[in-house]
């Protein structure tokens, strides 16, 4: 595939993907019904974390840029550190340091689960890229594919599946010895390499997939994942529902259609998307204070499609304003790691 320096449609995708993933967290069709907000938060809005994935895959693969990639794991390196220290106060507030096996939980979560629900995206940003970065570098990305597939298969039995596994004794003491190290197979190990390998596959490709036939295939493979999200969840099968078997196919032709949009890039959307990923759990929280001073959680709180839009627009806001500060002159420059790990997540 000829490298181009625009496009356009990842960038729009990395605000829908944020938003996306505030509605995971916000839970926007609750009030609507069991099965609204099944098909959106639990199903849909699925889509949101692989495409980041794909994104880091696409730039950092497709190029061969080896010290690339190893930027990235630094770069994303700190930002964990960061954000970490930005939680904190949360941590400390809701008594996370009082837990029993502290130390043990302290481990797990700084590698596999996060120090904070949405911060598990990091850890598995690092592991999953230094496992793919090894694999290419020892299998070639046929191989690396081969093995993060099989990894995902594995994975799928610990999320969506487990109900199959449940009752097989000696398979199901295997996931068990898993969820001793992590609460999920959603992880870095599991769930995040197969998507940064594709992402690199589709940069690296010679041939491009026509318009209309990714928005097709994607449509159709987004119409089969909702309905395998239906029926595990109507059986009851799932542990929990970030793995699906049409996900992958659904995000390889997602991409393939993004890619093909052409137009200006929007580069300030790399970064403000991140900071709207980070930032809204806090916004969450200030959110809900505010409901409760001011005596408007039924408006702001218990009508979750207005929280939604709430917490939404005050991110979006918030994370406007600092993107702000960084763009000026002489900081967008320095070696301020917000700014630089949303470069790289999308640089040219």
């Amino acid at each position: 595939m000829k490298w181009r320096k625009d496009y356009p449609g990842i960038d729009i995708f990395r605000m829908i993907a944020a938003i996306l993933v505030i509605g995971i967290h916000t839970w926007p069709f609750a009030d609507f019904g069991e099965i609204p907000e099944l098909l959106f938060t639990r199903t849909i809005a699925r889509i949101a974390v692989p495409f980041f994935f794909m994104a880091s895959g696409f730039f950092l693969f497709g190029k061969g840029d080896e010290k690339g990639r190893s930027g990235f794991l630094k770069k994303t390196s700190i930002l964990y550190g960061v954000s970490i220290l930005l939680y904190l106060p949360v941590n400390i507030y809701s008594g996370y340091f009082k837990e029993p096996s502290l130390f043990y939980n302290i481990i797990k979560d700084l590698i596999f689960d996060g120090t904070f629900y949405h911060l598990w995206y990091l850890p598995a940003s690092i592991l999953g890229m230094g496992m793919v970065f090894l694999m290419v570098r020892g299998l070639g990305m046929k191989g690396g594919l081969w093995i993060s597939l099989i990894l995902y298969c594995i994975g799928l039995f610990g999320d969506s599946y487990y109900g199959w596994i449940e009752q097989v004794g000696f398979i199901k003491k295997i996931y068990d010895g898993i969820f001793v190290i992590t609460d999920y197979t959603r992880n870095g190990l599991f769930f995040a390499p197969i998507f940064f390998l594709t992402g690199g596959m589709i940069a690296r490709q010679k041939w491009k997939w026509q318009r209309n036939k990714c928005m097709f295939f994607f449509f159709l493979f987004l119409a089969c994942m909702i309905g395998e999200s239906l029926l595990l969840h109507q059986w009851e099968i799932p542990k929990f529902d970030s793995m699906y078997i049409f996900l992958l196919p659904c995000m390889i032709f997602l991409f393939q259609w993004l890619i093909v949009i052409r137009g200006k890039s929007r580069r300030s959307f790399r970064l403000l998307s991140m900071l709207v990923y980070l930032i809204h759990p806090m916004i969450i929280i200030l959110v809900r204070g505010g409901a409760k001073v001011t005596k408007l959680e039924k408006v702001l709180v218990e009508n979750h499609l207005i929280h939604f839009f709430v917490v939404t627009i005050v991110s979006l806001g918030v994370s406007i304003g600092i993107e702000k500060i960084f763009s000026l002159k002489g900081v967008k420059n320095n070696d301020n790691p917000l700014w630089k790990h949303g470069e790289s997540l999308g640089r040219n």
